[in-house]
């Protein structure tokens, strides 16, 4: 293996680590106990590994042209992710259709469940549902704080969408 796909390699499962819901999403496996910190100090951690991957695969050698594609692309895709962060959009990551509440709602629909240890691990994962809320909402949280919050529209429908998933309303 390149010393570039060495490091992308590397950089997967660091940060399979760090979101294990996207872990779940990818099929990494290891994770499937846990959820992803959406904090202020989990955003800030995904933003750690993702200036360190950049560092790391800027130094990495191509060794050919899928190299330099995949350096590229991964350098893209930091630059983006470390862009994102900077601009505190974890902040106020509120809407109905890609934000922390769908992913800690639908991993459990990508995990296994065919042995007792997929169970468990649904379990696990299930209970650390409340922690998981709470740490996204001090996200939230802090974008009040800041000024910068998701739109009124988004709130109000990201909250419906919310109370239909607990069976609050139809």
């Amino acid at each position: 293996m390149s010393r570039v796909y060495e490091t992308a390699d590397h950089f997967v499962e660091k940060y399979a680590a760090l979101d294990p819901v996207s872990a779940t999403f990818m099929g990494v496996a290891g994770h499937d106990d846990r959820l992803t910190d959406h904090s202020p100090e989990g955003a800030a951690a995904l933003n750690d590994l993702a200036t360190a991957l950049l560092r790391d695969i800027e130094k990495a050698q191509s060794d050919g042209e899928r190299d330099r594609i995949c350096r590229d692309t991964v350098m893209d895709e930091q630059r983006l992710s470390m862009d994102i962060f900077d601009a505190g959009e974890y902040v106020r990551n509120l809407n109905t259709m890609h934000c922390p509440v769908q992913g800690i709602r639908m991993v459990f629909d990508m995990m296994p469940r065919a042995t007792e240890a997929d169970w468990r691990n649904i379990a696990a994962r299930m209970s650390l549902v409340p922690w998981a809320l709470e740490r996204y909402r001090a996200s939230l949280d802090e974008g009040l704080r800041r000024g910068v919050v998701a739109a009124k529209r988004q709130t109000e429908a990201a909250a419906k969408q919310a109370e239909v998933w607990a069976g609050l309303k139809d």
